[in-house]
């Protein structure tokens, strides 16, 4: 399984991560201003772990193996709402009508396996 981490990541972090990363887990870093090398290995990651940097419809298209994006942060949500519950649909998955809420979008969905999730987007 491959995740991709797009993260300026320290010397020092890029070793723990190689370090406790099971056999069966590639963790590729790429730092965020490199978007170049971003495209490319997202073309067959099976996660995303991004921390501020958005996560578009672009990035989501482009990554066809994509089963996983995972935030690392609190409080800040940049995800493409949209292009996520289109790849949820895509996949086999079922979502909820989009609520629009003072503290932005909301809806409900199922995984193809039935886990139930929330996806959020703040106020545009």
């Amino acid at each position: 399984m491959k995740a991709v981490l797009q993260y300026r990541a320290s010397p020092g972090m890029r070793e723990q991560l190689a370090t406790l990363a099971p056999d069966w887990l590639q963790i590729v870093v790429v730092a965020e201003s490199d978007r170049e090398t971003f495209a490319a290995e997202m073309r067959d990651a099976d996660v995303l772990l991004h921390v501020l940097e958005p996560v578009t419809a672009e990035v989501i298209a482009g990554a066809a193996k994509l089963q996983l994006i995972q935030k690392i942060g609190v409080g800040v949500n940049t995800i493409d709402l949209d292009a996520a519950l289109a790849r949820v649909r895509d996949e086999g998955g079922q979502t909820e009508p989009v609520h629009e809420r003072p503290y932005g979008r909301i809806a409900e969905c199922h995984g193809p396996e039935g886990t139930w999730f929330e996806l959020w987007e703040p106020p545009r």
